[in-house]
């Protein structure tokens, strides 16, 4: 029940990532953070690093694993959420959008940085950010290092008043490495696909 509630694009577990690919990882930040014991602490974890390196793979493994230990938890993209909260306030139901984000013990950002936040959008972000600080946990993946926000969120102060708050109580795991996609794109090219 809770694994559907979470509304998760797949299940994804820490058994079927390749620890191999990035060329640097904490791994034994991700593995102790699979004990979720950083929601008892109402802890944040930030994912970091380019795209194609599993980052939504391990956030995924976790927020699963988070199910699993009757944790309830919720699974979004950053556009989406803003997408939900903004269409809410035309229609007079934006307290109970926010209560969707803030209520449950750990929610999952995905995809921080793709796309700039206009003023409405950042506001809003603060709000479930702030929000959270008070109910429970962030998984938050991004692409964009921490000065970096300034041009996601287009305003310096907030994106630091944001950083701050998941900083403050929160684990950063830095992925490096070149793009996986890339990777497997390129084997299929040479019809290597399949040969690992």
């Amino acid at each position: 029940r809770l694994i559907k509630a979470a509304h998760f694009p797949s299940i994804k577990t820490v058994d079927t990532f390749d620890w191999a690919h990035p060329t640097s990882i904490p791994k034994h930040l991700v593995l102790n953070a699979l004990r979720c014991d950083f929601v008892e602490q109402r802890g944040h974890l930030i994912f970091l690093g380019p795209g194609g390196l599993g980052k939504t793979h391990l956030a995924q493994a976790i927020g699963y694993a988070a199910c699993q230990r009757e944790i309830r938890t919720l699974w979004t993209t950053a556009a989406d959420m803003i997408n939900r909260l903004v269409a809410s306030i035309s229609d007079h139901s934006l307290d109970r959008a926010l209560r969707k984000y803030c209520s449950p013990r750990l929610l999952c950002i995905d995809e921080l940085g793709y796309l700039p936040l206009d003023q409405q959008g950042r506001d809003l972000f603060f709000q479930v950010i702030s929000k959270r600080s008070e109910t429970g946990s962030v998984i938050l993946t991004t692409n964009k290092v921490f000065k970096k926000w300034g041009e996601v969120f287009q305003d310096n102060a907030v994106a630091t008043a944001i950083a701050e708050r998941l900083i403050e109580n929160g684990e950063l795991i830095k992925i490096e490495g070149p793009s996986y996609r890339v990777r497997k794109r390129k084997q299929q090219e040479l019809g290597l696909a399949g040969s690992e």
